[in-house]
């Protein structure tokens, strides 16, 4: 066994429920779980997340706690208390259902000589270099296209959304261009399924249905498929579904299309 060649290793260095397990000043000491993942000399295993992942999973059936805290061997936390100021509002039983966590990749700009963390090749060194116009212009505007976003939908999900969710219930709410966009494809097939129909009553049965059968078809199916499309314009009332302003858009453009195709 060496540190290249071994078994995985599994290790309790402190046991939490032990009494003894106390640090100088008498306080409690949490439980200390050493993983080491396999490693053959035959085998490629340089991956530094197994012991990692491991230790997720089987981290609820040793300590059942909500929060799993992971800290890289290269970081170091220059406040400790902050942790715990940060977890105290993560489970606060009244207002810690509103609060969400966002992850971040790292991105630090010249901290080694190497630019270790960064993991970018810079080709524009001086902002007076005409190159610098277009990446200026990529930048800026991938960042304000994602501020546009932010605002356009929920960052966190009600009761009644996530009520929903469990139920397989679609959901919309806010009034997007490509919601206008989808009502309004589906309006436009209803109608054309509607005159298709109309036609079929009035101009002699299936004789007269004969050459638009294949298009009725299609716009039956497409209405079939746009049910919860119709559901949420017109008969569901509660937030997640579509606003009276994206019903009126829809209809005033399936109803211009129908109109141009007529004329």
């Amino acid at each position: 066994m060496t540190s290249r060649n071994h078994a995985p290793i599994v290790q309790i260095l402190i046991a939490g429920g032990d009494q003894g397990s106390v640090d100088s000043d008498g306080n409690a000491l949490p439980t200390l779980v050493y993983m080491g993942r396999e490693k053959r000399s035959q085998h490629h295993h340089n991956f530094k997340a197994g012991a990692m992942n491991a230790l997720i999973r089987a981290s609820s059936e040793m300590s059942n706690s909500p929060v799993i805290l992971n800290l890289d061997c290269d970081m170091y936390s220059n406040n400790s208390e902050s942790i715990r100021d940060a977890l105290c509002f993560f489970l606060d039983e009244e207002n810690g259902h509103d609060i969400g966590f966002v992850q971040y990749p790292q991105v630090f700009d010249n901290i080694t000589k190497s630019d270790l963390y960064d993991n970018s090749v810079n080709v524009i060194t001086q902002i007076t270099s005409p190159w610098f116009v277009p990446f200026a212009f990529v930048t800026i505007g991938k960042h304000v296209y994602g501020l546009v976003e932010s605002l356009q939908c929920a960052k966190v999900s009600d009761g009644d959304a996530s009520k929903r969710y469990e139920q397989e219930v679609m959901e919309f709410g806010s009034a997007s261009s490509i919601f206008v966009i989808i009502a309004s494809i589906a309006m436009l097939n209803l109608f054309c399924l509607v005159g298709g129909l109309r036609r079929l009553v009035v101009d002699g049965g299936i004789i007269g249905l004969e050459p638009l059968f294949i298009q009725i078809l299609l716009c039956g199916l497409v209405v079939a498929i746009h049910l919860p499309i119709y559901e949420a314009l017109f008969i569901r009332k509660d937030e997640g579904s579509l606003p009276l302003s994206v019903t009126f858009l829809s209809l005033g453009f399936a109803i211009l299309a129908s109109l141009l195709t007529i004329v």
